[in-house]
């Protein structure tokens, strides 16, 4: 099977069943971008699950989609089974008012913009290349954005880092700034309310 059929199956049986449970859920990271039409390839798909704790997710929501669908597995099973691979997030997403093929999508493009900042200055490979797929989201997504008369939702981000949000946006500007790219500062600020605008310090 394709590997893209593969996800979208995988993702439409997780997000069915999550639904008719009552777990809060939502399609994030490349994945989503896709979804929405970006032609970034990705291997896998990331969930944000409302979960109390660790605990939670590792126990109740496994049980969940294991006993619901034989095709999830979890951890280092040795079935040829795809593996779940699930992290707890903030519950507080932004989220698109159009989801294609039903799935609730969101993008908190704070990770990607914290992670594009934290890497500017990396020479490592690896480095190199999250940030050029970071990029790569980014843009889309304000281009998204824009095309949707959307705002960056900074207010809904209910976070500890929201502070560092504001501080990696502002690098990423001042690095477009001083680099000469113009039009993708241009890009960031039109989708930015005011009030977080004067928030954001590029120097």
């Amino acid at each position: 099977m394709d590997i893209q059929d593969a996800m979208q199956q995988g993702a439409e049986s997780m997000s069915a069943i999550l639904t008719k449970h009552g777990v809060g859920h939502a399609v994030i990271g490349g994945f989503a971008t896709n979804l929405l039409g970006h032609s970034r390839k990705t291997v896998d798909v990331d969930v944000e699950i409302d979960v109390e704790s660790t605990a939670d997710l590792r126990g109740r929501i496994s049980d969940m989609l294991t006993e619901n669908d034989a095709r999830f597995s979890v951890g280092n099973s040795s079935s040829s089974s795809r593996h779940l691979r699930a992290r707890t997030c903030a519950s507080s997403w932004k989220h698109f008012p159009s989801a294609p093929l039903g799935f609730p999508l969101s993008s908190r493009s704070s990770d990607p913009a914290m992670r594009c900042a934290t890497l500017l200055e990396s020479t490592r490979p690896k480095s190199a290349v999250k940030y050029a797929l970071d990029l790569s989201d980014i843009l889309f997504l304000l281009k998204w954005l824009v095309n949707h008369n959307e705002r960056v939702d900074f207010v809904g981000y209910q976070s500890r880092n929201v502070a560092r949000l504001y501080t990696a946006v502002g690098d990423l500007i001042r690095h477009w700034k001083q680099g000469g790219e113009d039009e993708l500062v241009q890009l960031m600020e039109s989708v930015l309310e005011d009030h977080d605008r004067e928030r954001v310090d590029v120097g």
